[in-house]
């Protein structure tokens, strides 16, 4: 019985999570700043606020995280999407942004240096980072404890929300 609840939250997260703008089936990509006002699970988030949670395969995330839309970007701004080897010889997943996506993120990263971004794909969180200062050259790559499989799996999710 808790199983069914969780598998019917979990889908209504995700419908909830998807803008009515995008074709139904679309996998959805996003860049959101941490609400790190929010205290515990059951506080009271901003309006523009949602809680999403983190993606099952190896962000090294635990719980989910309150999100804020505004200041955001979400839309079909990755360009391309790959596995690479981390630093640590680890599978790691690199993507490059539109250059649509490149102006919104370096405006993100510029107006929000020293707080908490997520990037989210089809509503999970697959990497939540500190922005450490302005990135202008629309890189990023997301590291965790990724398998090979699962490292190939997010970068073709990401690759398919590339514009068409």
């Amino acid at each position: 019985m808790l199983r069914v609840f969780l598998s019917l939250l979990w889908i209504g997260l995700v419908i909830a999570g998807c803008d009515a703008s995008e074709t139904p089936g679309t996998p959805r990509f996003a860049i959101f700043l941490v609400d790190d006002t929010v205290e515990g699970p059951d506080g009271q988030a901003p309006p523009d606020a949602e809680r999403l949670p983190p993606s099952p395969s190896g962000t090294g995330l635990t719980a989910a995280l309150w999100l804020r839309r505004e200041g955001g970007m979400a839309g079909p701004f990755v360009a391309d999407a790959r596995v690479i080897a981390a630093a640590d010889g680890r599978p790691a997943v690199e993507f490059t942004l539109t250059q649509e996506g490149r102006d919104r993120f370096a405006a993100l990263t510029r107006a929000n240096v020293g707080r908490r971004l997520a990037v989210v794909v089809n509503g999970a969180i697959v990497a939540a980072s500190v922005i450490g200062g302005e990135m202008t050259d629309g890189r990023a790559m997301l590291t965790g404890n990724y398998s090979e499989a699962q490292a190939s799996a997010l970068a073709a999710e990401l690759a398919a929300t590339a514009p068409r």
